[in-house]
């Protein structure tokens, strides 16, 4: 991934990427970022129970996203851009887990 990037972005030229993204370190009921990504996905689940949704239904949600879904900590996210030729990452839009970067291609 990061050499497509820097072969399809010029240099200089800005890039935004927008996604879910957890926090680094150890979570609950895991090592690394497995127990962050979890409690991301029970909140998801609970949020779409509470909005309405079947407890059974916001399951497999959660089971779907789980299993298809690329979930990288804030680290590996930055790693890969670094890798990709970027400088000057910077956080610009948060909500829940989804966080959106600007960066240029150096």
């Amino acid at each position: 991934m990061a050499a497509e990037i820097r072969q399809r972005l010029k240099p200089g030229a800005p890039l935004v990427v927008a996604h879910l993204s957890v926090a680094d370190g150890a979570g609950p009921g895991g090592e690394d970022w497995a127990g962050e990504r979890d409690l991301l996905l029970s909140r998801y689940a609970a949020f779409q129970v509470a909005s309405g949704m079947a407890p059974e239904h916001a399951a497999r949600a959660w089971d779907k996203v789980a299993a298809e879904l690329a979930v990288l900590t804030l680290g590996k996210d930055e790693a890969i851009l670094r890798e990709a030729g970027v400088s000057d990452v910077r956080m610009f839009y948060m909500e829940f887990a989804f966080r959106g970067a600007q960066m240029h291609r150096t």
